[in-house]
C-alpha cells in the first residue's frame, strides 16, 4: 500500500510540520512482512504541543512497525 503522513500540531488542521510519503514495496519484491525505514524532516515545532499524526491519500494494506523522532 501507500499513503502520506502528515504530521500536524495541536489538531487535525492544525499546523503541518512534517510530511513522508509511505509507498509499498511491491515492486522492489518486497512481501507484506518485510518492513522498510522512511524518514522526514520536521520544522517549525518548539515548546509543548499536541502532536497528530493524520494519513491521507491511503491505498491498500499500511503496515507501520515503529516510530522514531531525533
Amino acid at each position: 500500500g501507500s499513503c502520506t503522513i502528515t504530521l500536524r500540531l495541536d489538531g487535525q488542521k492544525g499546523p503541518v510540520i512534517g510530511t513522508v510519503k509511505i509507498k509499498g514495496g511491491q515492486k522492489e519484491g518486497l512481501s507484506a512482512d518485510q518492513y522498510r525505514a522512511f524518514s522526514g524532516k520536521v520544522a517549525k515545532a518548539a515548546g509543548v504541543h499536541d502532536l497528530y499524526i493524520c494519513f491521507s491519500e491511503v491505498s491498500g494494506d499500511i503496515r507501520l512497525d515503529w516510530w522514531e523522532f531525533k
